[in-house]
């Protein structure tokens, strides 16, 4: 099993990439997700999250978490 990333790190990635995917001259004001996500509890009480990383589950896998995430620019 590979190691996960913090919750945070992942969220990171994933907000940089959509945005390096808009076209130029494009300004994102408000960015949605909604992701499957593999959560696990890492000693210390951090929590580690990653896309799942196989397409087809056993029934010996946990179902993947489903996240929603929403960026927005706020006001003046």
């Amino acid at each position: 099993m590979s190691e996960r990333r913090l919750m945070a790190e992942m969220l990171t990635e994933i907000a940089e990439a959509a945005l390096a995917a808009a076209r130029p001259g494009l300004r994102a004001t408000r960015l949605e997700v909604s992701l499957p996500v593999e959560l696990r509890f890492r000693p210390g009480g951090e929590l580690a999250a990653e896309l799942p990383l196989f397409l087809r589950r056993t029934d010996f896998d946990a179902p993947p978490s489903r996240l929603t995430v929403v960026w927005e620019e706020a006001g003046p």
